[in-house]
């Protein structure tokens, strides 16, 4: 199974997921988030995603801060996932580097092509 996506036009690979809840998101692939995913505050309520508490978040430029983080379950390649949520006053929604393992991520700007392939489970061939 794949996950096909676009390059916006602020040259960000994203894809389409959906919460447990059925509201469709967009996020941008960001391979410098080591997170699940970072989602714009106001929708975390509608999505039902549950306060769970306080951590500190390492950013970009190597400062610390303080964030709330959320629980919440989307559809990832067909199945309920639970995830952890980072809010953000942004408008972007970030789908990181954690929701990659077992899968292999690849990108082409110049052809539009952005997908994520589940890996194969089976061995290699002989």
């Amino acid at each position: 199974m794949t996950l096909q996506g676009w390059i916006d036009d602020q040259f960000s690979p994203r894809i389409k997921i959906k919460a447990a809840v059925g509201t469709e998101l967009e996020p941008v692939v960001d391979t410098g988030f080591n997170g699940h995913l970072v989602l714009p505050k106001r929708h975390l309520k509608k999505l039902g995603f549950a306060y769970r508490g306080w951590r500190l978040i390492e950013l970009a430029d190597g400062s610390k801060i303080p964030s709330a983080f959320y629980e919440g379950t989307i559809y990832w390649f067909g199945r309920k996932r639970k995830v952890w949520v980072h809010p953000t006053k942004s408008e972007d929604a970030l789908l990181g580097t954690q929701m990659l393992v077992g899968y292999v991520f690849d990108l082409d700007v110049e052809s539009n092509y952005v997908t994520i392939t589940k890996k194969s489970t089976r061995g290699p061939s002989r």
